[in-house]
């Protein structure tokens, strides 16, 4: 299955920004905390809401 250069490009382009926030921090040093306050200044920086919801965990069933 290939992937769209367009769908590509988004990718790459989120994780520009993930990583503007994130930096030099380790991927398992990151959690939901840490998430919410980055999507948190992510707000304050101008970025729509609706892109920055914070993540909780789904209450998973089984």
């Amino acid at each position: 299955m290939a992937v769209e250069r367009s769908t590509v490009n988004g990718y790459r382009k989120e994780a520009r920004v993930i990583c503007r926030y994130i930096g030099e921090t380790r991927l398992a040093d990151v959690d939901i905390p840490a998430v919410n306050r980055w999507m948190a200044q992510m707000v304050e920086e101008g970025y729509a809401p609706e892109r920055t919801q914070t993540w909780q965990p789904s209450q998973d069933s089984s």
